[in-house]
């Protein structure tokens, strides 16, 4: 999520900035299933169900991305992409954060814990 935006404003080309995004993700999210497979804690009938879902929602977006960008001749489709993920996880990210912290108020968990 910070690689994208960065290689932007390095003024790279936002088909390249893409595909190394891209490539960044795979890497680490196939390091991180690996280590999860390791541990023995994969649920492995909702892992196929959400690759399925990555892949067909990956390839919508792709070959909508790719349209727009031959029928108006403008890759800034692409960086518009990206500032939209980004701002939809924050905006998530923010109101996962208040639920949580809303949740534990009321349990009276706020403060440290045992890392135990």
């Amino acid at each position: 999520m910070v690689l994208g935006p960065l290689l932007l404003e390095l003024k790279m080309n936002p088909r390249v900035v893409s595909a190394t995004s891209a490539m960044a993700v795979l890497v680490t999210s196939s390091s991180a299933a690996v280590q999860f497979m390791i541990l023995n804690l994969v649920l492995y009938d909702l892992a196929a169900l959400y690759m399925v879902a990555g892949v067909v929602a990956t390839i919508i977006g792709q070959t909508l991305i790719t349209w727009l960008i031959k029928k108006y001749q403008r890759p800034s489709f692409i960086v518009i992409s990206i500032a939209a993920v980004l701002s939809l996880a924050t905006i998530m990210m923010t109101i996962s954060g208040i639920v949580r912290t809303i949740q534990d108020a009321q349990n009276n968990n706020l403060g440290f814990k045992s890392l135990c």
